[in-house]
């Protein structure tokens, strides 16, 4: 008795495409929606957590999504409107056109947004260095430049010399160098991801906190470094599709992968401003990350040390004067906050005063080094902004 044939697994609910080894439109269409949504999320997460301080990086980021859905919906188009994800037997000819203009289309948005997310990246790490170190700078001006260059160089390697249909291997006609193009486009961007981590290290190494704190922050950068486990797989698979028996199916995976590799792009050029640790910071006095800004205040000028019996001293003075001018007047015409101290027993300590202009803010602190000291910030300040020129004034007792 011969064997039944084998039934068909059960479909619940209506499908707009059925997944066949000849039909995976389905997929497709379901990871470009997918990809299409999640953008709007992280770039919806970046602007309510930048809304206040929008930045240079933060406009570019919004470009590059204003590329990237652009990218994903050609890839939805071509699928609904034309067959893509269908074996090419199955497209009518006159869909086969649209099918090729549809995927250089995606090729050259996919290009242009994730060059503009790189460069967002790179100037983010720009202004974390400080306003003296034009080296530093100057590195950063070149791998924004370099990476403008690959995204000039890399639209003109994948469009011209081959038609749209030769790139997608429909009607007979092929691309004999597709492959080689995509790995030059592939190695010099997985070459630009390294230096863009490398910028990000190089802000936070010479910091002054623990190495916990540096490995914190060094993670929101080398977050980008998996985007080269994905440039690989799309290398691979355009290798795969320009040998494929069925060629239809085999672009599938190349062009997701492509989107794979955008997203993420988006994704990591955020995550420094989703990151509670790389929110809010400001490195004048060793700064540590996560601090609120709102508790303290700066007054742009000079700090000095002077010896706990003459900050008693001159606590005992201000305080004690009268007159027209009330208690601690002087101190105001002067611009001289009064000074205190804490005795916590185990801490070595030291009087810190704030000098300023009679009409300036001026905060008095104590700090120690058992510990590492708290960040004094510009009030109400969400600039991403490191500074180490601090002058400090320091007067000794003849």
């Amino acid at each position: 008795m011969a064997d039944a044939p084998p039934s068909k697994p059960p479909v619940y609910g209506p499908r707009l495409y059925e997944l066949t080894e000849n039909d995976n439109r389905g997929i497709v269409l379901t990871m470009a929606i997918l990809f299409m949504v999640y953008s709007f999320m992280v770039l919806g997460m970046r602007l309510a957590a930048k809304y206040k301080s929008m930045g240079v990086e933060d406009w570019m980021s919004i470009v590059a999504t204003g590329f990237a859905v652009p990218q994903f919906i050609t890839v939805i188009v071509a699928t609904v409107d034309a067959g893509f994800g269908e074996t090419y037997s199955l497209i009518p000819p006159d869909n086969a056109g649209m099918v090729a203009r549809c995927i250089r289309a995606s090729d050259v948005l996919f290009l242009l947004s994730l060059c503009i997310s790189k460069v967002s990246v790179i100037w983010f790490a720009r202004r974390l260095f400080a306003s003296g170190q034009h080296s530093r700078h100057l590195a950063c001006e070149v791998t924004m430049g370099a990476s403008a260059l690959w995204c000039l160089g890399s639209i003109l390697g994948v469009t011209v010399g081959c038609d749209a249909r030769e790139v997608i291997h429909i009607n007979g006609k092929t691309c004999s160098s597709l492959v080689s193009r995509w790995a030059a486009v592939g190695v010099i961007d997985a070459l630009l991801e390294v230096v863009m981590t490398s910028l990000g290290v190089m802000v936070i190494v010479p910091l002054q906190m623990s190495w916990k704190r540096k490995l914190q922050a060094m993670t929101c950068f080398t977050l980008r470094l998996p985007i080269i486990v994905l440039i690989a797989m799309n290398i691979k698979y355009v290798a795969n599709f320009n040998h494929a028996s069925n060629a239809g199916i085999a672009l599938i995976s190349p062009v997701l992968f492509r989107q794979s590799e955008l997203f993420y792009s988006l994704l990591s050029a955020a995550i420094p401003s989703l990151n509670q640790y790389l929110r809010k910071f400001d490195t004048r006095n060793a700064a540590q990350f996560g601090y609120t800004p709102d508790q303290y205040a700066y007054s742009g000028q000079a700090y000095q040390l002077e010896s706990m019996s003459r900050s008693k001293n001159l606590t005992t003075t201000s305080n004690g004067m009268g007159g027209d001018n009330g208690p601690g007047k002087a101190d105001e015409v002067l611009g001289v906050s009064t000074g205190f101290n804490f005795s916590n027993v185990g801490y070595s300590r030291y009087q810190t005063r704030v000098e300023g202009p009679a009409n300036g803010k001026s905060h008095d602190g104590t700090s120690n080094d058992s510990q590492e000291a708290e960040s004094i910030g510009r009030s109400n300040s969400e600039e991403h902004i490191i500074r180490k020129d601090v002058v400090y004034e320091v007067r000794r007792e003849d």
